[in-house]
């Protein structure tokens, strides 16, 4: 699995769930960058059955975790 899939899922299993925004915070915070973008990523990750997304219509954003 490529370092960046590797990088986020550790950082989803570690802190819980989190939106798309904040794990591109953390990923800034810890001096990380995603070329392909976070989104793109964890989309990569739920089609292999990594990590879960659920829309959150009241916050109007995307949950993420790990399975």
């Amino acid at each position: 699995m490529p370092e960046r899939l590797e990088k986020i899922l550790g950082i989803l299993k570690e802190r819980g769930p989190m939106t798309t925004r904040e794990l591109e915070a953390t990923l800034m915070d810890e001096g990380e960058e995603c070329p392909d973008g976070v989104a793109r990523v964890l989309m990569q990750l739920k089609s292999k059955g990594l990590v879960e997304g659920r829309l959150d219509k009241s916050r109007g954003t995307w949950i993420w975790s790990a399975k």
